[in-house]
């Protein structure tokens, strides 16, 4: 179980760039979505990996929107607490 703070250190996202990809529904935390004042999210070692690929495809030069929704089979998905893609 990973924090947000520890997320933003392995991705070098930054909390502002997870912060609005949270809220416009790109992305969401797979252990625990924390909701209203002091809530925290909780991400999964996937969600690290998908968006640790997610940030080198933008460095590549990839528009953020696409490389968040990439098709390609080497980027892995986050999943949710069923186990189901989101």
């Amino acid at each position: 179980m990973i924090n947000t703070g520890t997320l933003i250190e392995k991705t070098g996202l930054s909390p502002r760039q997870i912060d609005y990809w949270v809220r416009a529904g790109y992305i969401k935390p797979s252990i625990r979505f924390g909701v209203g004042s002091g809530n925290h999210h909780i991400w999964s070692r996937n969600d690290v990996a998908y968006l640790s690929r997610v940030k080198e495809r933008i460095d590549w030069g990839m528009m953020p929107t696409v490389a968040l929704r990439s098709k390609d089979p080497t980027l892995p998905k986050p999943f949710n607490r069923k186990g189901d893609h989101i």
